[in-house]
């Protein structure tokens, strides 16, 4: 009965860190993303 408690709170850990991991990877996309489409507007704007 020990040892069930433990299992699931390896694997909320290992959920939440998926998540956690996935949810900073989209932010840095989106960072790149955006400065890329402000650049090409840049570009767009001054050609």
């Amino acid at each position: 009965m020990e040892k069930k408690p433990k299992l699931k709170n390896k694997g909320k850990m290992i959920a939440f860190a998926v998540v956690g991991g996935g949810f900073v990877l989209f932010k840095i996309a989106l960072k790149l993303w955006k400065v890329y489409a402000i650049h090409n507007w840049i570009d767009k704007m001054f050609s």
